[in-house]
């Protein structure tokens, strides 16, 4: 692990900014008399981010603008402002690791250069710290990702060339993977191996990880009280160590309730962070930076549950978009959306048989599951607090119709995700005034856009006819079938009477 560490170093060191292998060669070794102890150069960093690693090697001086540019977009990768780069002074610390690149291993300059530039890279956390690492600049980028270090001694005052050492030291809520350290020992050559460089611009490279929200479930409709689960995943800033506390805010639509004591945070115990509601039915967590040290760089996942509690109608049949957004401090780190839920409804109208632009008020009725042609489960609750289905016959979810005898049962699941060979169905338990009791319940299907695209007129007809016998008022085929058992019986009578007749006639 610590030889693939000090690979990268090599690799971001190297191949990232700079061809080096022909500054280390003379980077230790007294100037040149034409060079005089004033000399100086200017580094500009020109600092990218992107949501995947970026490979060290694809971007350095010998590039044309035009490749860089095709580059960053091909990778997705754009510039970045707000990235603090500090810059230290360990011309010391290198000619001693080139000393012994050259002496002890008998490495070519060119490779010494390679070796001593990864070996003090590798070094740059405890550097940092040494009282003796002098610090030359600090610079945040800005004006599309540049930070501009000028006027850096090309030489020592004893006309040894410099080396320097640039490390990110801070950067925005939103960067989890910090640039690589990386060292610049002077001087650095052009491409013709001869020219030294006045003005070099180096190209560090970030990683911002994107959030997740995931909704857990198998299907994405739901009934009004059910458990519906979400993943929140968010990648922790890499320098949380150097912040105070990390927030992660649910912020639910209107209509949908989350569950707090249903909150878990995978590898962090409850002790650990505080969770308080807020008033949009929604919660804020908040974990002190110090106890998220072991998650710098890395995804926290946190899991937990809502449900639906419908008292606006237009939620029904539309998508349910839930945010969640995380901070570092007080600086916004990133929002997700969550994928889309939604909950279903059927409307209804009750209505004259024999008339069924009629419409009836007072029928009563609930809501059922059948299977088979039998009521299997009633329904308890509603809409807003949340249904349950079970057995028990009591206290059962009841609408009734008014003078426009309509009523309508909202908040529920599609048909489709009812168990094999259920179906929902309304169940009438009190009927009009002068009107029959129906003796079947009325089957109907939930499916998106069957709520929302009817007009609560036009809502599925359920028919009463009077009572009085099967005589329909206004005539109809009732009034046929009542005739034609008439003239049966009065046939039937007639026939009697002349068998009588005739066997009065034989005696």
């Amino acid at each position: 692990m610590k030889n693939h560490r000090k690979l990268r170093n090599a690799l971001a060191t190297l191949l990232l900014a700079l061809p080096l292998a022909l500054q280390g060669a003379v980077g230790v070794k007294t100037a040149q008399a034409a060079e005089t102890s004033t000399e100086t150069v200017n580094v500009t960093l020109h600092d990218y981010v992107s949501n995947k690693s970026l490979p060290f090697d694809k971007i350095d001086n010998s590039k044309s603008q035009d490749e860089i540019n095709a580059w960053l977009t091909e990778n997705n990768a754009e510039a970045l402002d707000g990235v603090e780069f500090t810059a230290y002074d360990v011309t010391r610390e290198y000619a001693n690791a080139y000393e012994t690149a050259t002496g002890d291993k008998n490495e070519s300059p060119a490779d010494a250069a390679k070796t001593a530039s990864a070996a003090v890279a590798e070094k740059a956390d405890v550097l940092q710290k040494t009282a003796t690492t002098t610090v030359v600049g600090k610079q945040t980028t800005a004006n599309g990702g540049l930070a501009s270090f000028a006027n850096l001694p090309l030489r020592d005052a004893n006309g040894n060339y410099k080396a320097y050492l640039f490390v990110e030291t801070d950067s925005p809520a939103n960067v989890t993977q910090k640039s690589e350290p990386f060292v610049l020992a002077m001087p650095v050559y052009g491409a013709d191996g001869k020219t030294v460089q006045k003005s070099i611009n180096i190209y560090p490279k970030n990683v911002k990880q994107l959030d997740k929200h995931t909704l857990k479930e198998d299907h994405k409709d739901f009934t009004a009280g059910e458990k519906i689960k979400y993943s929140i995943e968010t990648v922790v800033p890499w320098n949380i160590a150097n912040k105070k506390v990390y927030t992660i805010t649910y912020n639910p639509i209107k209509g949908f309730i989350m569950d707090t004591d249903t909150i878990q945070i995978e590898g962090l115990s409850s002790n650990k962070y505080t969770v308080d509601k807020n008033a949009d039915n929604g919660f804020t967590i908040t974990i002190p930076a110090a106890d998220l040290a072991a998650f710098a760089g890395k995804t926290l996942k946190t899991t937990v549950k809502g449900h639906l509690s419908i008292e606006d109608l237009t939620l029904i049949d539309t998508d349910i978009i839930n945010k969640a957004t995380a901070k570092v401090d007080n600086e916004a780190h990133h929002e997700v959306k969550s994928e889309g839920v939604f909950t279903g409804g059927k409307k209804f109208v009750k209505v004259d048989g024999s008339n069924q632009s009629k419409t009836l008020a007072g029928a009563q009725f609930q809501l059922v599951i059948v299977k088979n042609g039998q009521v299997v489960k009633y329904a308890h609750g509603n809409e807003k607090d949340g249904y349950t289905f079970d057995t028990n016959n009591t206290n059962v979810s009841t609408k009734t119709t008014g003078e426009n005898g309509q009523f309508e049962f909202v908040g529920l699941k599609n048909s489709t995700e009812l168990e094999a060979g259920e179906s929902y169905a309304v169940k009438e338990v009190k009927a009009p005034a002068g009107y029959n009791l129906l003796n079947d319940p009325v089957l109907f299907t939930v499916e998106k856009g069957s709520y929302k695209t009817v007009q609560a007129a036009d809502g599925q007809k359920i028919s009463n006819t009077k009572k009085g016998g099967f005589l329909p008022s206004t005539g109809g085929m009732g009034i046929v079938l009542f005739i034609v058992a008439g003239v049966v019986v009065m046939v039937g009578a007639a026939g009697a009477m002349i068998a009588r007749r005739n066997r009065r006639e034989n005696i």
